[in-house]
């Protein structure tokens, strides 16, 4: 389910129930169709990123702050990529909620729909790094569809802290969100005692960090209708 990084752990609220009925043929109340057309309730999803947490910043605790962005996508070509604003002195201990306009995961751009067969997002976390005054960095431009800032950030001094990409099916969703109005959150370690370096023990001074705690939820929005025609043998 969870790629590109490690699991810290996860809260389930609710009971986990079969999927038998979550996709039906809703009984009365209900305008008829047209013979051979039945309209099935489908389920609908969200995924919206709620916190971050610094568990260790980058670098020794009392040399400095990060200022912290991150990056979210669903791949959509169509739409653009969801950059946060900069949380600046951001300490070891510290956490951040997003704002509601920065929530949204999957599917973007608002979240204002859900998504019913598959759900797949990605994430990654940056360091801003401005270079000492008087210079200055030019940042990269972005354009709708552009995947290019979840790799690179969007400037070029700018620090990975972590990157992740999160793929559920609808059994898998079906499974952990029975109800609709369910919620469940994920905790998602970022980085680690070494940051996003492979290994622990290059290099001089040692890396401390940067390591963060990346916090997101899971929602079934309510079940929509979709026509379903089933056309007579020929």
């Amino acid at each position: 389910m969870f790629s590109g990084g490690r699991w810290y752990g996860f809260r389930v609220g609710l009971v986990l129930a079969c999927m038998s009925g979550a996709l039906h043929v809703p009984q009365g109340g209900h305008a008829q169709p047209p013979p051979g057309t039945f309209n099935l309730m489908v389920p609908q999803f969200v995924a919206e990123a709620v916190r971050f947490t610094a568990i260790d910043e980058s670098g020794y605790d009392w040399w400095g702050s990060d200022e912290v962005y991150a990056v979210f996508s669903d791949l959509n070509p169509s739409v653009f990529v969801g950059i946060t604003a900069v949380r600046e002195n951001v300490d070891t201990g510290d956490s951040h909620d997003f704002s509601p306009d920065e929530r949204c995961l999957a599917p973007r751009p608002d979240c204002s729909g859900g998504v019913s067969e598959f759900l797949h997002f990605e994430f990654s976390f940056w360091e801003r790094d401005d270079p000492p005054w008087p210079f200055s960095q030019f940042c990269h431009g972005v354009v709708r569809g552009d995947q290019s800032p979840l790799r690179r950030g969007v400037c070029p001094g700018d620090d990975l802290i972590g990157h992740g990409a999160v793929i559920m099916s609808r059994e898998q969703l079906l499974a952990i969100l029975p109800s609709v109005g369910d919620v469940v959150e994920y905790d998602v370690i970022l980085g680690g005692p070494c940051g996003p370096a492979p290994e622990c023990g290059i290099g001089w001074p040692p890396h401390t960090g940067p390591e963060y705690e990346f916090t997101y939820q899971i929602r079934r929005l309510p079940d929509v209708e979709r026509p379903l025609v089933i056309a007579p043998p020929r």
